[in-house]
């Protein structure tokens, strides 16, 4: 029992390479000190064989399994922090006024969520990109390459950084929306390239949105009841994928509404969301929300 409390304990705290090592050093350490001849490797019945390889196998599983275990809860604890770094700033965002601050809110958690600089490029009139005018803050990026820009508003398809089109440019360049002329270029340059080369974390730059009714492409408030619970919808929908999971894995669902003969418009919607058995849901009557908004929604996901 030592024997497996000490694989268990190192593949938990060490991993499976470790883990390994450790049930092979344990077969050969009761092999030397506990089998005859003592003080010794010499084997003298070959019965002995049968237990040493039954204990590295059982050994060898424990620390697979628990490796795996290890593995499971560090990516369900980054999957966490992501989720309420996602929640956060679209909280941000929501009670934000003014492009240009609008655009400094996004920098500061997409540079926190990355660990990167980043900068929000927007057009001017005749669609020609330009430094922000504002003063920059600590994580902004500056010197950003205005002519893979511009070529990535034009094109609306990201460019730089381990992407087919400039991969050698140091910094990533995504387009802002999904619609055709883009409203703009996010431009980020990471201190570790994996956090934005990862599948997962490609994918996190293109959901980054809120749970409030706004449009990610333009950050503006759509207008009328139907439109904001539609998006509302939408968003938690890409919340939830960016955190690994889905509307499907939603254990409690919070409505916040200006008006309760909305509700109905809410359920309406939801079965479009949903499937059955439907999440526990509550409607919360409120004075007003951010930026005028008529709906408002959380979640509470349960991801296995």
């Amino acid at each position: 029992m030592v024997y497996l409390l000490g694989v268990t304990l190192t593949s938990v705290r060490l991993g499976r390479g470790p883990a390994v090592l450790t049930a092979v050093a344990n077969v050969l350490a009761f092999d030397f000190c506990f089998v005859p001849p003592l003080f010794s490797f010499a084997i003298s019945d070959a019965e002995y064989l049968v237990t040493f390889a039954v204990m590295l196998v059982v050994a060898l599983i424990i620390a697979n399994l628990m490796a795996s275990v290890r593995q499971q809860t560090r990516v369900a604890g980054a999957r966490e922090r992501r989720t309420a770094l996602l929640y956060a700033m679209s909280r941000e965002l929501g009670a934000t006024r003014g492009t240009a601050n609008m655009a400094r809110v996004a920098v500061k958690h997409v540079a926190e969520v990355f660990g990167c600089e980043a900068v929000v490029l927007l057009p001017d009139a005749q669609r020609r990109l330009h430094h922000p005018d504002e003063s920059p803050i600590s994580v902004s990026l500056r010197g950003a390459d205005l002519s893979v820009a511009q070529w990535v508003l034009d094109h609306a398809v990201r460019a730089g950084l381990g992407a087919d089109t400039l991969p050698a440019a140091p910094a990533l360049y995504l387009p802002l929306g999904d619609s055709r002329p883009s409203r703009g270029v996010l431009a980020v340059l990471p201190t570790n390239r994996r956090r934005v080369l990862l599948p997962e974390q490609r994918h996190l730059l293109d959901t980054f949105s809120g749970q409030i009714g706004l449009d990610p492409a333009t950050m503006q408030l759509v207008e009328g009841i139907d439109a904001q619970v539609k998006r509302v919808f939408d968003n938690l929908k890409a919340v939830a994928e960016a955190a690994g999971a889905s509307l499907a894995d939603a254990a409690k669902l919070t409505i916040y509404l200006t008006d309760l003969a909305h509700f109905a418009k809410v359920n309406e919607t939801m079965a479009a969301y949903f499937t059955q058995p439907y999440p526990a849901r509550a409607a919360i009557g409120v004075a007003s929300l951010p930026r005028g908004a008529l709906v408002e929604a959380d979640a509470i996901l349960v991801i296995q």
